[in-house]
This record gives structure tokens, C-alpha cells and sequence, in this order.
């Protein structure tokens, strides 16, 4: 279970994560802000859905509302976007920042940034007096790299002699028996972790990949995929990431077995909002719940949730923010506005009016 901090002022929260640093977890930390601490950790287009698929293939009815949403994002928006946008989930991210439903979740490098969105209705002058009144804000601290140092235990540990990871990521591939090729990927990866993933001395940027830079290699590689990974040219590794990551292989979720929990990436910004918050995402599998889980679901236990993964003491802390109309002014005092994270022109006007209005 994650560890909970309450926290009074700004000044709490800096402490609050200090000692997490110093607690030994020195490394980066990724921030997300929520205005009601209840809510789970679960991307938008899981909420009040459940995944439906065809039991002889890979592809559901997730599939399917996230294609039609990037169908009709990128025929509308396409003149509007600055970036040259190569892979779905660069649309993808663009999408989820626009509040298009994706499976993406939104950190940001940033407490600040994070605050802002947990107190986003105190901030703004137009705020919604209901949702204040129903505010019980939360900012949540993640370690992007134990949340992937999970995922490359879980696809290079066997159940039995079986990578069931491997094994599923493979199994389309003709000319290869996928048991036995699968055990030789998952012999290589579990025995060279510092070749295939870990590099200790690049100590802020190893473990956090970007799915768009690994889709280019498996595209200049397609011509001969199967010999450049037998032959290890291209990473076995991060060919999983994107089986799993960009092609959506249907993940089963059952409380009783390890579950492949999201992806931790970063991209190139591709909006000035995305750039101006610091955006970072959370990559979710296509999650199936098993009958198990699914009671669980119908309990009020979402096993898809990041909060409710059964590691989530390793990488995940909440901080509950109980006085946030304090620390809403706290941030003001130290020059953050709605602006720093929403760089737009009625932003701008809406703080101007917001420097001479007190907070209720």
C-alpha cells in the first residue's frame, strides 16, 4: 500500500518531498495533481467502461473508441498542430491534453505545475464554487524508473520455464517455434539487464523510454524484423514495450498474479501547453479484467488502477493537501498562475483580474 502524507502549506509539500528524496529514492520524480484525493489513478477512457473483446484476437472495444477518436482528432485538428506528428501516440498525447479520452495519464515533471491542476478551481476567477466545495486535493509523487524496473522484471521473470510476455508479443511471427525463441529473448534479457536496459551512469535519463523513437527503429527494421531480433540488433526490450505500449496487446488483470502496470515516457512536446507543463505520460495496457477482478470492480476495486497495483508502495506516495485554500495562495505568492501551465491569451486576462481577488 502507497504511503499518505498530509500536508498544510507549500512548505509541507517541499518538505514532504525532500525527505522522500532523502529517504533513498535520489533520483527524478514525476507529479500529478487531482481535486478529489478518492479518485484512482485510471486514464479517462477506463472510466465507467469496460473492455469487451473478441477472444480470438488482440483487438476490443477500447480499440475501437480509441481509433475513432484519433480518426476524427487528427482529420479536424491536423492544420492546427505545429509538430509533424509521426505515430498515434504522438496524436495521442496531443489528444489527452485537449481532454480527449485516451489511455494515456498525465504527470509532469513539475510539483508546481501538479498544484496548480489539484487547485486549478481556487486559482482561476471563473472557478466552479460546487467543485470547491467538494475539493479534497491530492498531489501524488511517482518514481517514473522502479514503475519500468517493475515491468522489465515482470517480461524477463518465467512462471514455470514460460515468458508468457515474450511468448504473446512473438506469437504472430511465422518461421519460429515461439516457446523455445521466447525462452532464448528471455534468457539473453534477464541475464544482461545492464546491456538491455539498466545504465547506472546516465543516471537522470536511463529507464524512461520513448515509444515514438523505438516505433523508428522497428520501422526501418520491418524488412527483416525476425533476423534483427535473433540477431539482437534491435532490442528485444523495447520491441516488447512497443507490443504491449503501442500496438495494444489485451493485458489479463487478475488480483491473484503480477500485473503489467503502465509505462513511464517522455516525448517531445508537441504543443506549447504540453511544453509549458512539462508533460510527461503514463502509458496504460489494453487492461481485460478476469472474473476475479471483475468482482472485485463490481466492489469498488479497480485492479486497472496505478493506486491499486500491488507494488505501488514502491514507486507511489500521496500527499493530501487539507488546507488548499492556503496553499493555493502560497503558489500564487511565489508566481504561479493558470498561465504558467495554460500559456494562452484569456489565461493571461484571467489572471490579471485574479491578482486583485481574494480567495473564498
Amino acid at each position: 500500500m502507497y504511503k499518505e502524507i498530509i500536508a498544510g502549506t507549500f512548505g509541507d509539500i517541499t518538505q514532504t518531498i525532500s525527505s522522500y528524496l532523502r529517504e533513498g529514492n535520489q533520483d527524478i520524480l514525476w507529479f500529478r495533481g487531482q481535486r478529489v484525493s478518492e479518485w484512482n489513478i485510471v486514464p479517462t477512457l477506463y472510466r465507467d467502461n469496460k473492455l469487451r473483446g473478441n477472444s480470438k484476437s488482440s483487438y476490443s472495444n477500447i480499440h475501437l473508441m480509441e481509433d475513432y477518436r484519433f480518426h476524427n482528432f487528427r482529420a479536424k485538428t491536423g492544420h492546427s498542430i505545429r509538430a509533424n506528428l509521426q505515430s498515434k501516440l504522438e496524436w495521442q498525447e496531443v489528444m489527452q491534453h485537449h481532454e480527449v479520452k485516451t489511455l494515456l495519464l498525465d504527470w509532469t515533471e513539475s510539483a508546481t505545475t501538479a498544484l496548480i491542476f489539484a487547485l486549478e478551481e481556487l486559482i482561476k476567477t471563473d472557478g466552479d464554487n460546487k467543485k470547491r466545495l467538494e475539493m479534497t486535493p491530492a498531489l501524488w509523487l511517482l518514481h517514473p524508473k522502479k514503475l519500468n524496473e517493475e515491468i522489465y522484471k515482470l517480461m524477463t521473470t518465467p512462471v514455470g520455464d514460460r515468458y508468457k510476455y515474450i511468448e504473446r508479443a512473438i506469437s504472430f511471427m511465422a518461421g519460429i517455434q515461439t516457446v523455445s525463441y521466447a525462452q532464448r529473448l528471455g534468457h539473453e534479457l534477464a541475464r544482461n539487464e545492464d546491456v538491455y536496459f539498466s545504465l547506472d551512469e546516465y543516471y537522470s535519463i536511463d529507464k524512461l523510454f520513448n515509444l515514438s523513437a523505438i516505433e523508428e527503429v522497428r520501422t526501418r527494421n520491418r524488412g527483416h524484423l525476425l533476423e534483427s531480433l535473433m540477431s539482437f540488433e534491435f532490442n528485444p526490450f523495447h520491441y516488447m514495450l512497443l507490443r504491449y505500449y503501442s500496438d495494444g496487446i489485451i493485458v489479463d488483470v487478475d488480483h491473484s498474479e503480477p500485473i503489467l502496470p503502465p509505462l513511464a515516457t517522455v516525448h517531445q512536446y508537441h504543443s506549447a501547453r504540453i511544453e509549458a507543463q512539462r508533460g510527461v505520460f503514463l502509458v496504460v495496457p489494453h487492461y481485460k479484467l478476469t472474473q476475479n477482478a471483475q468482482r472485485l470492480y463490481e466492489c469498488g476495486i479497480d485492479m486497472r488502477a496505478l493506486d491499486s497495483h500491488p507494488r505501488c508502495d514502491e514507486y507511489l506516495q500521496k500527499i493530501r493537501l487539507v488546507d488548499p485554500v492556503q496553499i493555493a495562495r502560497d503558489l500564487i505568492h511565489i508566481g504561479e498562475r493558470r498561465s504558467s501551465v495554460y500559456p494562452e491569451l484569456s489565461v493571461y486576462a484571467n489572471d490579471i483580474e485574479k491578482r486583485n481577488t481574494d480567495y473564498t
